[in-house]
């Protein structure tokens, strides 16, 4: 295992941006938000930027994305009732597979600051209908979120 930490980003690293309140039921009870609200912030984050582009019909498109894997790196808490800005952006761009990267900042005017959490997200792309990959993705509407490409 290696020793040396990823870089911690800035929000120029990131492309898209949603504001994510915190809520009173987020916070455990060491007065912080809990671990496992931290997935359903990304999950809003990634759906919300599809559905607006026009990628995602979770009702009726013929693609779905699962998230297959999922890391996410600890550096500050939040606790509510901070304001959240969530930073997003595509890290990799596959033919069946996208990885999202994702900062949590502290809104801007609320201190600003490095991220609190970074958290990168694989999702495979598939038809809902026979659960198989689906390789003629179309990258259009993410390739705006594209860091190095």
């Amino acid at each position: 295992m290696s020793t040396e930490r990823p870089r911690i980003g800035t929000r120029t690293d990131y492309r898209h941006f949603l504001a994510i309140p915190t809520r009173w039921m987020d916070n455990d009870v060491y007065g912080h938000v809990n671990n496992v609200v931290y997935y359903s912030y990304f999950d809003t984050l990634i759906n919300r930027y599809l559905i607006d582009a026009g990628g995602l019909d979770f009702r009726e498109g013929p693609i779905i994305g699962l998230a297959v894997e999922s890391l996410c790196r600890y550096h500050k808490s939040f606790a509510y009732p901070d304001q959240i800005e969530g930073g997003l952006r595509v890290g990799r761009l596959g033919t069946s597979s996208v990885r999202y990267e994702i900062g949590l900042f502290l809104q801007r005017w609320h201190g600003g600051g490095g991220p609190r959490k970074d958290i990168s997200c694989l999702s495979l792309l598939i038809r809902p209908v026979n659960a198989r990959a689906h390789s003629a993705f179309d990258a259009r509407r993410t390739r705006s979120l594209v860091v190095n490409g």
